[in-house]
């Protein structure tokens, strides 16, 4: 289904970012403009959500045919095909080797609700794509996580938005002056933490302003 929808997908109906709110067995077909500009500045790819903590979880890369879904891999340059063999998976070439226009890279990443495991949620990514599917399987659990300097009041864990995090970067980068917090939405916890960020050591501006990310 993510294949054909991306095959099929309309850059200009795409969403710039996952919309807030409740999401159960749905899927969102989401811009991959800022993503490629992180890739080209040698930064990690973003999938900002107001859902709560992710458990941490690596890509997963695979190669298909044209528009047959059966998942192949790539080794040594080389299309393969998994294959028991002596009671091991393998990774056999195939013969002979499909011709380079047909081959389409895929690119998935799994998530888990660190409060409910068993809510997910998938992100496939066609490379050369200008748009990715983000897909949230199962029902979103109603109960609240608090979490760092969230505890003390009993709300949600929602990290911060990504281009909010940027601004503040970037008045940090031109003036030693501390920003008023309040003018990045940084009063609401739906957007930040607290009025308080929790110390972070992956990320600290001139003006010390430190974020969990």
């Amino acid at each position: 289904m993510c294949l054909e929808t991306l095959t099929a997908a309309d850059a200009s109906i795409a969403v710039q970012s996952v919309p807030n709110g409740i999401k159960s067995n749905m899927y969102f077909v989401v811009s991959n403009t800022e993503n490629e500009k992180r890739l080209a500045n040698r930064e990690k790819r973003i999938f900002y959500d107001d859902c709560g903590a992710w458990s941490n979880t690596r890509g997963y890369n695979m190669v298909v045919l044209g528009d047959d879904t059966k998942e192949l891999h790539e080794k040594n340059g080389l299309v393969c095909a998994r294959k028991r063999i002596n009671g091991k998976d393998q990774l056999i070439a195939l013969e002979p080797q499909p011709h380079p226009s047909t081959v389409r890279r895929i690119t998935h990443y799994y998530y888990k609700l660190k409060r409910s495991p068993d809510y997910t949620k998938r992100i496939t990514i066609l490379h050369g794509c200008s748009v990715y599917v983000c897909e949230y399987l199962g029902i979103f659990p109603t109960d609240v996580s608090s979490h760092g300097n969230c505890a003390s009041d009993g709300t949600e864990y929602v990290r911060v938005r990504p281009e909010v995090t940027a601004s503040v970067k970037e008045h940090c980068t031109q003036t030693k002056a501390k920003p008023d917090l309040f003018d990045y939405g940084f009063g609401c916890h739906r957007c930040l933490l607290s009025t308080k960020p929790e110390t972070s050591a992956k990320y600290q501006c001139s003006c010390n302003i430190k974020f969990n990310q």
